[in-house]
């Protein structure tokens, strides 16, 4: 019974489940019925055998006297599709009615309920409601699958939708699988409980099908009316997955052999862990590697995979290194005793590892590790396993942070073609590849790509996982990303606050959470809400520091700095506090401005105090002290008066001091003071005092001139460098624009007189190339030989000092330095590290002004002009020649070669002939200091790319130059 606005309704009559083997023996038995569909069944025998009556088969046998027990109140609604095999169907109905012990249930089956005779008479809506209120009133639902990776039913409109007033209706639901279909399913779910995610994946309402077109336009009309195709989806799926989940728990309570206990165990930790519900997963991995430990010891492989997962898991749920690479490494040792480094269950953990390697930013560790397994995997199951895809898609992903856009999207698009195909576009794998790629897209700030591609992420992630899986959160976060990189605030803070929200159901462990609320304070920093960002960038300030991630607090505060002036919102001695321990503990408590620069002399980074406009955005017209002195006024809004921005030690010791004088703590402001004027007097000229860690000298002046000469870059009058130290000696690298070009020159310490660097950490900075160059010249060129310089590097207020003398004569000059930034320069040696990875077809070693005298012809050529490089193998097929370079352009064509025999040979070893191009002012750039060198190493790899090691004498001693070029695109 059912009660509907107070009106008790009567579950419609059905047949019982014997009375399908009594018709079946009515018209010959099984032999007869063999291979018919339910809809052969219907037409062949059912609607003949009740022409007499015409009514539907139940109410024609509630007439047969002999049959009319078999009709009673229907207690089971039989959810099928009419292509399914008849005899398949019964026997997966009796299978789910037997392991429920129901005996003889009595079944509504539309086949046998409804009138054939009429059927096409009623209207949708007839249909409709009759079929929801016999529904309501039965109370349950089987829906029979086969096959179950891909079963019909849910690819028919009505099954869907009966789906959909099952749960509607409150009524319970239930799967029914032919016995063998059931074997298959779980041994798949043991297997790879991705299979079940497959079938889902491949389940679409909005693609539905009906028999009878204007049905599924019915239907499909219902469905966005009351629901929507993907929460449609999203119903069935839950309610799948709750099946899923209540059938494997059902064996692992009925499974008498601890071995099986142990297997279902498994394999509902891989269901639970796929959800991203990992606490669950935990509990379950543990069972499982409990079992298997004391049933089979610690080296068996079961225990080594569960072992494995174990540590797989702890590492999702972020939890400290400690916690899960002792497990993992140990469990891949032992999967590589028992099973073989080219185990497919020791290639997945090893790559787990690496992928927790890489999100810790331990990029050289993971990089290594991958291309091991990718070697792997190539060797022995073909570039077509799932599993090596994923982890091409990681190195893919790697290149990434390495600023390599080209290789990254050349990985990741073909990762998901190759997906595409072995698994499907909307398998969860394929969509983290395609997730990967619009992460790609979104650090090249190509954010109307990214956000086609993550509109296509999220909605299928929705779909199949639901909004609170963490895949999903990740998925609607970078959806976010896009449409602030776009500009689109109002859409990018919708989808963070919806990602907020869901997360906080289940990810309250993971830093998505505080991904989160610091994009929205970046969102509402952009649309000039400042209270608002403030209020997200506080809760994201204390998510980083629970994470221990200073660089991220630091963002922050970069951010929050400028909206606490600008509303002054710091009105209680403790929020001065909380800010002053935050400025501190991120190294923001100096003079440093980070980057920071003048709207109207350009001066690229501030230092101390400068002015603001207080009505224009944040950011927009930012005046040095000496710009100021002319222009007091902003120059857009042209009345308003700038006003003083302080450093953060400045502005918050003061405002402490004047809400202290309010509160009348006057012992308390004594103290505040003296902290302030202690700060005043480490200040030299409104800098801090030096504490320098690099002290170094040489006697010439013009080596470094030089060296450094190298790395000009055309007319640039401003050109920026990265400058590496180490104990070593000093590394400088320019990069042209679009990272085409690479050129570093390395002085090592013998090369100084003196070196001294008195820590063992690397320092990285940005410095202007043109004031090292002035520098070094003050005493003009011809006297550089003679000029002595000592070079001293102070890295807390970032200044880099030239002290030079000449002929008794003293220069000092000091050059503001900029905090190295990976968005701006590759990280050392990654660009090095990236041409290692492809083989090297040729190098040829030359003498470097043969190799500037032949290159002279194209000194003409316009820059945007591309050469040719070609490197041809010692054979008589080549008439000798071992390099070749040549132009042409619309007005002039250039070439020059150099054959095996030439004196500027020193050595040669190509394995085949290789060609690349490149533009000429790149190429150009990387040889200009031939005319100084004694010889250059020019070497081309399998992919075009160009490295080119200039060797130069400098007094007793070596010094080089490196080229790195990449291949001209166009």
């Amino acid at each position: 019974m059912a009660t509907t606005n107070n009106i008790v309704m009567e579950a419609p009559p059905g047949l019982k489940l014997s009375y399908f083997h009594r018709f079946i023996d009515l018209h010959g038995g099984r032999e007869v019925f063999r291979g018919l569909t339910t809809a052969q069944v219907c037409f062949k025998y059912v609607v003949p055998f009740t022409k007499s009556s015409k009514l539907s088969l139940v109410d024609h046998v509630k007439l047969q006297q002999d049959d009319a027990h078999y009709v009673d109140n229907a207690n089971w609604y039989v959810s099928h599709a009419w292509l399914y095999n008849f005899l398949e169907a019964l026997d997966s109905l009796e299978s789910f009615f037997n392991e429920q012990f129901i005996d003889d249930p009595v079944v509504w089956f539309c086949v046998f309920n409804n009138n054939q005779h009429q059927a096409h008479e009623y209207p949708f809506e007839w249909w409709q409601s009759t079929f929801k209120d016999s529904l309501a009133a039965i109370g349950n639902v089987v829906m029979i699958m086969h096959p179950w990776k891909n079963p019909i039913t849910l690819t028919r409109s009505w099954c869907v939708f009966e789906v959909y007033v099952s749960i509607c209706v409150g009524a319970a639901f239930h799967i029914a699988m032919s016995p063998n279909q059931e074997d298959i399913f779980l041994k798949d779910m043991i297997e790879d409980v991705q299979t079940f995610y497959n079938m889902l994946g491949s389940v679409n309402s909005e693609k539905a099908n009906a028999t009878v077109p204007t049905d599924k336009e019915s239907i499909d009309a219902v469905i966005i009316r009351e629901v929507g195709f993907i929460n449609l989806d999203r119903l069935v799926f839950d309610t799948f997955e709750a099946w899923m989940i209540r059938t494997i728990h059902e064996h692992i309570q009925m499974s008498k052999d601890p071995l099986d206990t142990a297997k279902y165990n498994f394999a509902m930790a891989d269901f639970y862990a796929m959800r991203t519900e990992f606490h669950e997963a935990e509990i379950f991995c543990k069972n499982a590697y409990e079992i298997y430990l004391e049933e089979l010891g610690p080296k068996d492989f079961k225990t080594c995979e569960a072992q494995a997962q174990l540590g797989v898991i702890y590492g999702y749920q972020n939890r400290p290194i400690d916690q899960w690479e002792p497990i993992l490494k140990e469990a891949i040792a032992k999967l590589t005793d028992v099973a073989g480094e080219d185990d497919v269950i020791t290639l997945t953990a090893t790559y787990h590892l690496a992928y927790f390697y890489y999100n810790l930013d331990m990029k050289n560790e993971c990089l290594d590790i991958w291309k091991t397994s990718l070697d792997l995997f190539a060797q022995h199951f073909g570039d077509s396993e799932k599993r090596m895809i994923v982890i091409m898609s990681g190195i893919g992903l790697l290149t990434v942070s390495m600023e390599n856009f080209e290789m990254a999207e050349q990985y990741l698009t073909e990762c998901y073609n190759k997906l595409c195909i072995t698994l499907g576009p909307e398998n969860p794998t394929t969509l983290s590849i395609l997730g990967h790629l619009a992460l790609v897209y979104l650090n090249h700030e190509k954010y109307d790509l990214a956000l086609t591609l993550g509109l296509q992420v999220f909605e299928s992630r929705q779909r199949t996982l639901g909004l609170y899986n963490r895949y999903t959160i990740y998925a609607l976060f970078n959806l976010a990303l896009a449409y602030h990189g776009i500009g689109e605030y109002d859409e990018a803070a919708m989808h963070s606050l919806t990602a907020l929200e869901a997360g906080a159901v289940n990810c309250s462990d993971d830093s998505i959470i505080t991904n989160i609320l610091d994009l929205l304070g970046k969102i509402y920093f952009n649309a000039e809400d400042c209270a608002t960002s403030i209020e997200y960038f506080e809760l994201a300030i204390a998510g980083w520091e629970m994470f221990g991630n200073k660089e991220n607090m630091k963002g922050c505060m970069t951010y929050m700095y400028p909206c606490y002036q600008r509303l002054n919102s710091i009105k209680t001695i403790d929020e001065v506090i909380r800010v002053e321990n935050w400025c501190k503990s991120v190294g923001f408590w100096n003079e440093a401005r980070n980057s920071i620069k003048c709207t109207l002399c350009e001066i690229p980074e501030l230092f101390g105090v400068y002015y603001v406009c207080p009505t224009c955005s944040i950011g927009h017209m930012t005046v040095c002290q000496s710009c100021f002195s002319v222009m007091p006024q902003c120059i857009e809004c042209e009345i308003i008066d700038l006003v003083e921005s302080l450093p953060p030690p400045r502005y918050l010791l003061k405002l402490k001091a004047n809400i202290l004088e309010e509160l009348g703590r006057y012992k308390e402001i004594q103290t505040t003071l003296a902290e302030l004027h202690d700060y005043y007097n480490n200040m030299i000229d409104g800098e801090m005092m030096s504490s320098s860690i690099l002290s170094c000298s040489i006697e010439n002046a013009k080596h470094m001139h030089t060296l450094l000469s190298s790395l000009l870059l055309g007319r640039k009058k401003d050109q920026l460098i990265r400058c590496d130290i180490d104990p070593s000696g000093l590394y400088f690298t320019a990069h042209s624009k679009g990272k085409a070009l690479q050129i570093k020159t390395s002085m090592t310490n013998d090369l100084f007189e003196s070196f001294d660097y008195s820590i063992s950490e690397a320092t990285s900075f940005r410095i202007s190339l043109n004031h090292l160059l002035d520098g070094l010249s003050v005493f003009g060129q011809s006297a550089m030989a003679c000029t002595a310089v000592t070079c001293s590097y102070d890295a807390t207020d970032g200044v880099f000092n030239l002290v030079l003398t000449e002929d008794g004569v003293l220069a000092e000059c000091s050059i503001k330095t900029m905090v190295d930034d990976d968005h701006n320069d590759f990280s050392h040696s990654v660009f090095e590290r990236n041409f290692e990875t492809s083989k090297i077809v040729g190098s040829i070693i030359m003498t470097s002004q043969t190799l500037w005298d032949a290159c002279s012809e194209f000194n003409e050529l316009p820059t945007g002009a591309a050469v040719e490089v070609i490197m041809y193998p010692n054979s008589s097929e080549n008439h000798g020649i071992c390099l070749k370079m040549q132009s042409t352009t619309p007005t002039s064509c250039s070439e020059m070669e150099l054959g095996n025999d030439s004196t500027a040979i020193v050595q040669a070893q190509v394995e085949a002939i290789i060609a690349s191009s490149f533009q000429w002012s790149l190429l150009q750039a990387g040889l200009q200091v031939l005319p100084v060198a004694a010889e250059s190493y020019f070497r081309l790899n399998a992919q075009g790319f160009c490295s080119i090691q200039h060797m130069l004498l400098i007094g007793s001693h070596r010094a080089f130059v490196d080229i790195l070029l990449c291949p001209d695109a166009s």
